[in-house]
């Protein structure tokens, strides 16, 4: 039986998938290795944006991954003091992205979902 999603694994696994600055975009959801957006479940797609990878993280082929990935983003909202993610990503560099996946992921530790 597959593990259960929470808020943070959600988090952890977006995380992992743009950790690399390669793999991490600005302006789309994800974009194919010729450079061009593309939808962040493609399996062509090479590089996404936070909220991007959050869709590629949950994957939304289980029943609980929409309620997570919703999770996961009001968890990145509130540790950005009410921005959604992918404002901030496409006005901040890479570093800041992680720091603030690592910022919501501690605050998910804390409260424990």
């Amino acid at each position: 039986m597959t593990q259960p999603l929470t808020t943070k694994t959600v988090l952890e696994r977006a995380l992992a998938i743009i950790e690399d600055p390669e793999h991490w975009t600005q302006g789309a959801y994800a974009r194919h290795a010729n450079g061009r957006p593309i939808g962040p479940l493609s399996n062509e797609a090479r590089c996404w944006c936070s909220l991007g990878a959050i869709s590629k993280a949950t994957g939304w082929d289980r029943d609980d991954a929409n309620i997570e990935a919703f999770n996961a983003l009001h968890r990145v909202s509130e540790v950005l003091g009410g921005l959604m993610p992918h404002d901030f990503n496409d006005n901040r560099t890479h570093a800041e992205v992680v720091e603030m996946f690592n910022r919501a992921i501690a605050a998910c530790e804390e409260v424990g979902v």
